[in-house]
């Protein structure tokens, strides 16, 4: 209809009324009148769709031009109608120009006479089921189905997995990343470490100066036990800001962990011998040991294998 919006259940149509200037809302829609708006467009369908008890009521607006008459009694009649405690009628109202009234004109018992029916002009469609198939066979994993298989096949969280398909380019990446590495590890970086600077940068992962490859460098680094968790991301921040590969960096700048026990033994008999108070503190409650970890990795420089400082650790205090 004229001026009208139509949605897939409601028509909303602005209407003119000489006298009132508001908003009526009906079922959460606005109908809008203006004093100034020109030709009335007349509500001519009554069409109540009860949905919370017998108050609440959708309305079908059609338009009907008819000159510059006041509607307000027209447009109001379901309201009245509500109001007495009577229930509207499903029906189709006509306007009369003459008498300048609506009355009914034809009634409907069912809801959806208002709204289907078969158009004769329209021929029946056949598709063949063997094109659907091959359209369904040419489509690309969805989103959805993705996302289960990351959980099924890398066993991450629900989480991440909605994380890391939200779109399809940082799926296709984080793909590359986890190819033939430790899916889980593979998520944790490409999630907080990646996306995280990404975000920081305010850039998105098609303009990452770190490729799937080189993230994966440094996963295989942590994973052969070259680096620790310390210097991936050191190594992490020289990728990102001068490139290169990451085991000819770790290489080059001697980067790689300390995993000679002589080496870590002799850090940890330095720490104790250096706090004996701390040593006594740490046999009466374990959990201090951490502190001695802590010194023994600041002391090589976080180049130590944290797994064999703690066994080292443990084994000197006698834990």
């Amino acid at each position: 209809p004229r001026d009208a919006t139509m949605t897939d259940r409601y028509y909303i149509a602005e209407v003119k009324c000489d006298d009132i200037k508001a908003w009526v809302t009906l079922n959460g829609w606005p109908i809008t009148r203006y004093a100034d708006a020109g030709p009335c467009f007349l509500g001519t369908k009554l069409n109540p769709w009860l949905v919370e008890g017998e108050n609440e009521v959708e309305v079908s607006l059609a338009s009907l031009v008819a000159g510059e008459t006041n509607p307000s009694s027209t447009f109001y009649i379901h309201v009245y109608v509500i109001e007495d405690g009577k229930e509207v009628a499903q029906e189709t109202r006509l306007y009369d120009p003459d008498k300048g009234e609506t009355r009914s004109m034809r009634s409907k018992e069912e809801a959806h006479d208002y709204r289907y029916f078969p158009c004769p002009d329209l021929l029946p469609l056949e598709i063949e089921q063997a094109w659907v198939d091959d359209i369904a066979a040419s489509l690309p994993e969805l989103p959805d189905a993705k996302k289960a298989r990351f959980i099924a096949d890398y066993g991450m969280t629900e989480y991440d997995a909605g994380v890391l398909t939200a779109d399809v380019d940082s799926a296709g990446y984080f793909e590359e990343v986890a190819r033939g590495r430790d899916g889980k590890l593979a998520a944790n970086w490409v999630i907080n470490e990646l996306f995280g600077r990404l975000n920081k940068e305010d850039l998105g992962i098609s303009d990452s100066p770190i490729a799937a490859a080189q993230l994966g460098g440094i996963i295989d680094l942590i994973t052969i036990g070259d680096i620790s968790g310390k210097i991936a991301k050191d190594l992490f921040e020289i990728v990102w800001t001068e490139g290169g590969d990451p085991a000819e960096i770790v290489e080059a700048r001697g980067m790689n962990q300390v995993t000679d026990t002589g080496a870590i033994e002799a850090a940890v008999d330095q720490i104790i011998a250096d706090n004996p108070a701390q040593v006594e503190k740490a046999r009466v409650n374990p959990k201090l040991a951490g502190w001695f970890v802590g010194q023994v990795m600041k002391a090589t420089g976080g180049k130590a294998n944290p797994g064999v400082v703690n066994q080292i650790v443990s084994k000197k205090l006698g834990l």
